[in-house]
């Protein structure tokens, strides 16, 4: 039975780690399409836009299996959502407003620190 309950929390921290590499994969391209957006370079932005919501894809598939996330279920598909739109504005060529979707994710994400960072096991 011991053994079960250390492998259990063994496995919750690799899950928490893995995790935490992914936030940090999502703010890397969050400063990336920032950038490309400022430099108005559509194919780069569109790119960084289409990874940043498979990423919230896999953010919500986490949260899912979570006790009490379902404000942060919420907040990862607003963040996909977001992401899908800013590709989509961009590749219209509308910097502007996909900047806006850009500043919403960050905005999102910092709503998600305050309720859900730093995560225990």
């Amino acid at each position: 039975m011991a053994c079960l309950l250390l492998f259990a929390v063994s496995a919750s921290a690799e899950s928490i780690l893995q995790f935490d590499l992914l936030m940090q994969r999502i703010e890397h391209k969050s400063q990336s399409v920032q950038r490309n957006l400022a430099r108005q370079d559509a194919a780069a932005a569109i790119a960084d836009a289409q990874d940043m919501a498979d990423m919230y894809g896999q953010m919500d598939r986490f949260f899912q299996q979570r006790a009490d996330s379902q404000r942060a279920v919420r907040l990862s598909r607003d963040g996909s959502s977001l992401a899908v739109s800013m590709a989509q504005l961009a590749a219209q060529r509308d910097f502007a407003a996909a900047s806006r979707q850009a500043l919403a994710i960050v905005h999102a994400c910092r709503d998600c620190h305050e309720d859900y960072k730093p995560l225990d096991p």
